[in-house]
């Protein structure tokens, strides 16, 4: 009973050396030299005039760090890397020692080591040409409707390593979103580039005019088919015509021509003498759909 009454006897003054306890251990820590390894970023500051990063092999490296308790405290809510400055490399591979120079950690924080301790970091010239662009869609029309076409009114110009440039023969922009849409639109978009900084885009976006028609479909009876066979075999073929149904945008639905669908079957010079029952092929216009083809198989007979 006695050793309690002393142990909650004058509770104040007992918190007051806890806390100056506890003060002076953090201090303690503060001001002791301490390492840790941690993750830096590397990234690319100057370049030479007239030449592009076109490679760095490591973009993170595990870096081992010595200084007081406070300053690597301090790290967790700065951003630390090492940043080559590449403004006097040649073109062509450089193998790039990381130093305590190229990083932005404060004096006080040393760099003991780095792993891994070089990068890689390619140069090439810069250059920049003319290129397509293309417009990835998503989604579908409302029904009924139909996308007669999507037209990329600017050209653009890419730009990046001289070596790479001509690798690329198209770029892409964001996504244009086709859900439910029932009417012809005009839409900006921003253009992606190949692979991140290595390439350089002007404009950075374009104009995208997408034409949306409604969609009628069509009948066309008694289409002839043609029978395509090797000199040797006699072949029969029944029915000779077939009922073809189309669908399409409404206008050039309506002004399709029975001699601008063909529907056809080839007989194999591989085939041997019997019966099958083959599908046509049937060839139409761009823009237009085949719905149903009738007989879906014909009576194909070799003699």
């Amino acid at each position: 009973m006695r050793f309690l009454r002393a142990l909650f006897r004058n509770p104040s003054i007992k918190i007051v050396a806890l806390v100056f306890a506890a003060a002076f251990w953090f201090y303690a820590v503060l001001e002791r030299t301490q390492t840790t390894t941690t993750e830096l970023a590397v990234t690319v500051g100057k370049v030479p005039t007239g030449m592009v990063l076109a490679g760095l092999d490591t973009a993170r490296v595990s870096a081992q760090l010595s200084g007081k308790g406070r300053d690597l405290i301090v790290l967790r809510f700065r951003r630390p890397e090492f940043r080559l400055n590449l403004a006097s490399q040649n073109p062509g591979r450089s193998r790039i020692k990381l130093t305590q120079e190229q990083s932005n950690l404060p004096a006080t924080v040393q760099v003991k080591l780095t792993k891994p301790e070089f990068v890689n970091v390619d140069l090439d010239q810069q250059a920049r040409r003319s290129v397509k662009v293309n417009v990835p869609t998503k989604g579908k029309p409302a029904s009924g409707y139909v996308v007669t076409s999507l037209k990329v009114l600017e050209n653009i110009l890419l730009g990046g390593p001289q070596e790479e440039l001509g690798l690329v023969g198209v770029v892409n922009t964001e996504s244009l979103s086709l859900t439910e849409a029932n009417a012809s639109s005009q839409s900006r978009l921003k253009v992606v580039p190949p692979s991140g900084r290595k390439f350089q885009v002007e404009p950075e976006s374009v104009t995208a005019v997408l034409k949306i028609e409604k969609e009628e479909s069509r009948l066309f009876p008694e289409v002839a088919v043609s029978l395509f066979k090797p000199g040797q075999f006699i072949v029969s073929l029944k029915p000779a015509t077939a009922h073809i149904t189309i669908s399409g945008p409404a206008e050039q639905v309506k002004s399709l021509t029975l001699q601008e669908i063909a529907a056809s079957i080839k007989v194999a010079d591989t085939m041997v003498r019997g019966r099958y029952r083959l599908p046509c092929e049937i060839t139409l216009p761009p823009g237009i759909a085949l719905v149903k083809c009738d007989p879906a198989l014909f009576e194909v007979e070799i003699k």
